[in-house]
């Protein structure tokens, strides 16, 4: 027979009648505070009696910080102390709280963890893809996690090769303004694959950045492939489309290959039988450079459970007359749940007498909404059960509102649904409306005193107010007789700390319900989260509280603003770059062609990337090495004796009441009030118990602008990938003008910036300019070519005037090669408006190295018709020249010979070797080439990431030692080689001291 026993009804009778008599104090800290940095505590002392001492110490490895002492005489006592906390190794401290008078005396102690301050370290480079040859341009730049610039020192900066080489090294490089500037020229033999950039921190912190070295040949245009998000199984069609766009905009005419498939399930056991479906089309893209291809589903085996739950979408774009091809690939998800029904901003948990407010957000398969439909809301407790009906809004949201008076102490069960399920058939995907469950327990409070903050569903803006609104109802018997109001506290979590804090008074209305609300200043102090905390504190000594988390832009201090004076611009002409920032900021600005990000994208500067690396975004309990585990208060030793060589897990996790509240920001809570349930035990609760060795460690789990004028003749021969890499001040002023000349590539140029001062970090909104002109040619080149082979060399000439015209191409000559006509080719010919034609010759390298390939396209005064259209001759722009390198290789096998050498100097002394390299009787004339590779730690490649081997020593005897004497060996050759820091050594003695107790204790 169950019996339900309450415990600890004689304290809480005791404390609710002595609660006037003593007095509440209160002290808030952030469970994780960061060496070197300011953090926050909050002191709060209510109805003292007698003069107080109020202390607050925080207790560290080696240091004793008092945070606070106040003598506070019979007055209400509340304040936020900023103070820095002292360097250090990660440990883990403790607050303690002293509270003494002539009759009251309380002292409390928290653990907090204290880690050392590590700033915020970022890698750019100028591109994310070299040749071979091309110099690697790089910036780190650091700050911490407010966003401030620090002036980092690194010991070291090094450049790894794919091989494991180290090939550039800096020491001791400190930055500027928190921005430090490097490069490195890559041979042109550099190896190809991937390069890393790793730069050391002066406390051991190490950070990496990659780039790839590749032969490559930069994509002329973007093929996209369009297609549903999600394909249901109801859907009996999915239109395709593909389109090929340049990077200066204009539409790409060319054929497609395109694949749509569905891949089955493969498994050891199958048989074979079951294969991928997929369909195969060729078509032609329009003037618009898109194709649309509709796939029907009907032979997909939709029904079928054997096949992936995704269709893959592969096409191929081939250009007109050149035979570039260029792929794409996309995937759309398949799925039998036509609705998806959630709870959104909806919390697991009531307070009775409050409305209980929540929304129900209805979405399609493709996530669209779905709009002004019924949705249903079962509500279930204590046997009852009730459905409302809710209509949804063009967003797909059905909002409701539930009155808790009558709930009492009762689990609610909330379900929401569209439509029934339609009945299973095993072995097949049938149709499905997916609903929602939603389990509410009661939050705990004494007095049936609440306090509530009201959902916000939008962001909140940078650089606005927030307005806070909370509902509260307060027992009238809980408040002393004639009390017009109550005093409210705030507090604001972000990023870990608390941001923003303060006090207000609302003043009591008719009955036992109200609200109020209260603004806080929205910065980039308080984003990417806002955790607003709200409570007070009864003269019973309860508290009430609440907490809700709100969305903030991303948003930084320092505004930074970047622009061209025109959005398209000649390929040669001038333009300006305008960059406004914070006076005083060091800016990075940087402009790319667009085709080298559609190679490679990933590595660009977003402000997701930078608040990506703040250690804490939001705050959800605590580190399991503070974690406060709560004795099981129902265990009694004397009925249930523990066994020898057994744990039994007494913890009580307490949820839905005030300490969880904290305890979800990530606050320490230091008090005497009530902020706890009673825990209600039971004679034959059940206990998981297991078994251990001896002597083993426990183990815990881890919480637009007008067209340019037509230019005249252009002889185009500047071709970067990267245009513009500098770093600028923009002085006193803020502002600062940057006369550019475009570069004669035809693309768009992406541009970017960020900026570093005092104030703050600030990063530009990426912008574009148009290197475009309406009548030009271009060349269709290899990435290299061996002397002596035949290529065919094309060269497309594009006419985006409004008129036909008559073209005539004609190549340079050249000592470096020979150009032969094609058979049957000529080199006049009509281009009418908004297409292009490709001309061809047959190319031979006769030199090594790079080689300047000129071509020459001209518009032709004529009387002839191009079909029935009169031809157009422009005033300007009649002629255009391209000059372009041409990379030409050696012909031949490849041989190479290595020759190794062990170089052992004394101290103080160097020692040289000289090499004797003999070439063959017989070799490609201009082809040899030598390399060296020093390494001046002959052990070094088969030690790297030696610190890994670092491991704590547990068990008994061999087992303890086998991990113990590694640590030793490893200490000494990291420091005879340079490699140890301080980090690593704490870490190494703590695990060797822990080995030596458990053998002292053999």
């Amino acid at each position: 027979m169950w019996k339900v026993v309450l415990l600890f009804c004689l304290q809480l009778c005791k404390s609710t009648a002595e609660s006037t008599a003593r007095p509440i104090y209160m002290v808030t800290i952030p469970h994780q505070i960061h060496g070197g940095t300011m953090e926050k505590i909050c002191a709060h002392l209510l109805q003292p009696n007698e003069t107080i001492s109020f202390t607050i110490h925080l207790l560290m490895e080696r240091e004793y910080l008092t945070l606070l002492e106040e003598k506070i005489k019979e007055k209400d006592f509340y304040k936020c102390i900023e103070f820095r906390v002292p360097m250090s190794n990660e440990f883990v401290g403790h607050i303690e709280v002293r509270l003494r008078g002539k009759s009251f005396e309380v002292e409390n102690k928290k653990k907090v963890l204290i880690t050392p301050m590590r700033s915020m370290t970022f890698i750019q480079t100028d591109k994310p893809i070299y040749k071979p040859g091309q110099t690697v341009k790089f910036r780190i730049f650091a700050m911490n996690e407010d966003f401030l610039p620090v002036n980092e020192k690194y010991t070291t900066v090094e450049l790894v090769d794919p091989r494991s080489n180290r090939i550039g090294q800096w020491l001791n490089i400190s930055t500027n303004s928190g921005i430090v500037d490097l490069s490195y020229p890559t041979t042109s033999e550099a190896p190809l694959g991937m390069y890393t950039v790793t730069a050391w921190q002066e406390q051991g912190f190490s950070n990496h950045e990659k780039f790839k070295v590749k032969e490559y040949v930069l994509p002329k245009y973007e093929v996209v492939i369009k297609l549903p998000e999600t394909v249901t199984i109801e859907d009996t069609e999915v239109k395709v489309q593909v389109c090929g766009k340049y990077t200066y905009g204009k539409p790409v005419v060319g054929s497609v290959k395109l694949s749509f498939c569905r891949k089955a399930f493969y498994y050891w056991f199958s048989t074979g039988e079951q294969r991928d479906i997929c369909q195969r089309f060729i078509i032609m893209t329009d003037k618009s450079g898109c194709t649309t291809q509709v796939v029907e589903l009907e032979g997909y085996a939709l029904n079928s459970t054997g096949y992936e739950g995704s269709f893959r979408a592969d096409a191929e774009l081939t250009e007109e007359g050149t035979g570039v091809t260029l792929q794409a690939s996309s995937t759309a998800k398949f799925t039998d749940i036509l609705v998806n029904i959630n709870f959104e901003d909806t919390p697991n948990s009531y307070k009775q007498g409050i409305p209980f407010n929540g929304k129900i957000k209805v979405n399609q398969a493709d996530s669209s909404p779905v709009a002004n439909k019924q949705v249903f809301l079962n509500i279930s407790r204590s046997g009852m059960a009730e459905t409302q009906v809710l209509n949804t809004n063009e967003n797909g949201v059905a909002f409701f509102s539930l009155n808790t008076s009558s709930w009492g102490n009762s689990t609610v069960s909330l379900k929401a649904y569209y439509k029934k399920d339609i009945s299973y058939t095993f072995g097949l995907v049938s149709p499905r409306y997916h609903g929602a469950n939603l389990f509410l327990k009661p939050f705990y409070s004494k007095s049936k005193s609440f306090v509530k903050i009201q959902d916000f569903n939008e962001e909140f803006e940078c650089e606005t107010e927030a307005k806070i609104i909370i509902d509260y109802i307060i027992k009238r018997d809980e408040l002393e007789e004639g009390a017009t109001f109550v005093e409210f506290f705030y507090q604001v979590v972000a990023k870990g700390g608390i941001a923003v804090h303060g006090r207000l008074q609302t003043h009591l209305k008719d009955g036992e319900e109200g609200s109020f609300d209260f603004t806080f200043p929205v910065t980039s102090n308080v984003s990417p989260y806002a955790q607003v905390l709200i409570y007070t504190i009864l003269p019973s000594g309860e508290m009430i509280a609440d907490s809700n988390n709100f969305k903030v832009k991303k948003c930084f201090k320092n505004k930074v603003e970047l622009r061209f004076s025109s959005s398209r611009e000649l390929p040669g002409g001038d333009t300006n770059l305008h960059l406004q920032a914070k006076p005083g900021s060091l800016c990075s600005v940087r402009s790319v062609d667009k085709s080298v990000l559609l190679m490679d994208s990933s590595h660009e500067l977003t402000a997701d990337v930078v608040y990506n690396h703040i250690p804490v975004q939001k705050m959800n309990g605590y580190n399991y090495r503070v974690e406060d585990y709560e004795q099981d208060l129902c265990f009694n030793p004397f009925v249930r004796p523990i066994q020898k060589r057994s744990i039994y897990h007494f913890l009580h996790h307490s949820e839905n009441d005030i300490f969880s509240i904290f305890k979800s920001l990530g606050l320490k809570l230091l008090t005497n009030s009530d902020v706890k349930k009673p825990v209600t035990c039971y004679e034959n609760d059940y206990r998981m118990r297991f078994s251990v060795r001896e002597n083993s460690p426990p183990r815990l789990g881890m919480a637009g602008a007008p067209g340019p004028n037509i230019a005249k003749e252009t002889v185009r021969k500047f071709f970067p990938e990267t245009w513009i890499w500098n770093l600028i001040s923009v002085g006193e002023t803020g502002v600062i003008d940057l006369p550019q000349t475009v570069p004669d590539t035809i693309t768009e140029w992406q541009a970017d910036a960020f900026c570093t001062s005092p104030e703050g970090f600030g990063l530009a909104h990426p912008i574009g300019l148009t290197a475009f002109q309406p009548f030009f040619v271009e060349l269709t080149l290899p990435y290299s070519v061996v002397r002596g082979e035949a290529f065919q060399l094309k060269a497309s000439v594009f006419n985006y005037l409004s008129q036909c015209i008559v073209v005539k191409v004609s190549p340079a000559e050249s000592s470096q090669y020979n150009l032969e006509p094609c058979e049957g080719c000529e080199y006049k010919s009509c281009v009418c408006a908004d297409e292009s034609k490709v001309f061809r010759w047959t190319f031979t390298a006769k030199a090594l190295g790079e080689v300047n390939v000129t071509v020459r396209a001209e518009v032709l005064s004529t009387e002839e018709l191009c079909g029935n259209e009169v031809v157009s001759f422009p005033d300007h722009g009649r002629a255009d020249t391209v000059v372009q390198k041409l990379l030409v290789q050696a012909e031949g096998v490849q041989k190479t010979t290595a020759i190794n050498a062990l170089l052992c100097p004394k101290e103080e002394f160097t020692e040289s070797k000289t090499f004797s390299l003999e070439l063959p009787e017989v070799f490609v004339e201009g082809s040899a080439k030598a390399s060296v590779s020093v390494l001046g730690d002959v052990m070094g490649r088969a030690m790297q990431n030696l610190d890994k081997l670092l491991a704590m020593p547990f068990g008994c005897g061999e087992q303890n030692m086998v991990l113990l004497a590694p640590n030793i060996y490893v200490l000494r050759y990291l420091e005879a080689t340079g490699q140890m820091t301080e980090q690593i050594k704490a870490k190494a003695i703590r695990f060797m001291e822990s080995g030596e107790r458990l053998w002292s204790r053999k």
